[in-house]
């Protein structure tokens, strides 16, 4: 009887803090849920609806069954033609790749969805920010295969399996405590240290990342690597970097905030007309827009507040 009831009495394990789900949602503030509610909204929409439209090009022939999609702004439509008449990265043109490109590719605006409530969280210190960002590196890494980015869709895969640690981490030897920082050390030369040895890291994995990327494409696809060079210069960059960040967040160290807002604006420019041409991906553009203004909270939660609250603890003991 009584191993019944110390059975029933048992807590079950929470894992990647999904029953949190909606706890934490209640326990953001207002503006946190406004902005995540006006911001999911806009990135479903420009998941579906394409600021530019396909135009028949010279050479390539629109077949008629398909000539509805030509002008269309919905976006599933001038990624299934292009697609279609082009090829993709997953394969030459035809009917099933241009399918499964257009099919992946759809994912983008779920993908950036579940992205704002990953960051969210981890701003606030929740749980479920583990459940979101599960979610977020599998649809995201669908969506980074179609668009070419193999860093990317290495790098969320990574974070997929990395997932249970850091959620292991988190709730059973950090235990939701205070996050480690670097100024906690108490020498001057030990903090420089740190950040001169990070930078070599990081500059380190960024040039393995850029090497990497184009045998993993050969060795999946079993084609030439072909995507241009500014996008391959930005992919395994930004892949590097935010690997670093990765390692920094399960170590539960708040100087990871400098790193993502770095990257989220290396990635503002990797998705747009400057790293991806006419192939620019609204919905995750605005998605890192976004994820700038969250992780901006967490860097000056997190970092410019304590600094500032020392720097004048530093000024008060000097004066008096």
């Amino acid at each position: 009887m009584s191993d019944i009831i110390e059975k029933k009495h048992k807590p079950s394990l929470n894992f990647m803090g999904y029953k949190n789900v909606i706890r934490d949602m209640k326990e953001l503030s207002k503006g946190f849920k406004m902005l995540l509610l006006v911001g999911g909204i806009v990135l479903i929409f420009f998941g579906f609806f394409s600021i530019d439209v396909y135009k028949e090009e010279a050479g390539f022939i629109v077949p008629d069954n398909l000539k509805y999609m030509v002008g269309s702004h919905f976006a599933p439509f001038k990624q299934y033609i292009n697609a279609f008449l082009h090829g993709s990265p997953l394969g030459e043109a035809g009917t099933t790749i241009a399918l499964a490109s257009t099919i992946l590719y759809s994912i983008n605006g779920f993908a950036a969805f579940t992205g704002l409530f990953a960051v969210a969280m981890i701003v606030s210190g929740k749980t479920s920010q583990f459940f979101w960002g599960l979610i977020n590196a599998i649809l995201f890494a669908s969506f980074a295969l179609v668009a070419g980015n193999i860093g990317d869709f290495l790098g969320q895969s990574m974070l997929v399996l990395g997932a249970p640690l850091g959620w292991y981490l988190f709730n059973f030897v950090y235990k939701e405590g205070h996050a480690r920082t670097i100024r906690d050390l108490d020498k001057w030369w030990l903090r420089l240290a740190c950040v001169l040895g990070a930078l070599v890291v990081i500059v380190g994995l960024c040039f393995g990342w850029y090497y990497l990327i184009p045998a993993a494409y050969e060795g999946i696809f079993k084609l030439e690597y072909t995507i241009p060079d500014t996008q391959h210069f930005f992919d395994g960059v930004a892949n590097g970097i935010a690997m670093f960040g990765y390692f920094m967040q399960l170590g539960f160290i708040s100087e990871q905030f400098w790193i993502w807002e770095f990257i989220n604006i290396f990635k503002i420019l990797m998705y747009s007309p400057v790293g991806m041409g006419d192939q620019y991906v609204i919905t995750i553009i605005i998605q890192y827009i976004v994820w700038t203004a969250l992780s901006g909270y967490g860097l000056y939660k997190l970092q410019l507040i304590p600094i500032y609250e020392m720097l004048k603890a530093k000024r008060k003991i000097q004066s008096t």
